[in-house]
């Protein structure tokens, strides 16, 4: 059974979305879960710094 989408849509786009792989949910939350990580650790040392400027006592 052909999908309905291709009826629409041009040989280059089909051609085109067979050839890309859709990620799995494992790989999505992968991958959002390292870009979180990054931005985590940048935030997390820019906080550290700021305490260090802090005089104390």
């Amino acid at each position: 059974m052909t999908q309905f989408w291709r009826l629409f849509t041009s040989d280059y786009v089909q051609d085109f979305v067979d050839s890309v792989s859709i990620p799995t949910m494992e790989e999505l939350i992968g991958d959002y879960r390292t870009q979180f990580d990054k931005e985590y650790k940048a935030h997390q040392q820019n906080i550290i710094k700021l305490l260090q400027q802090i005089p104390t006592g």
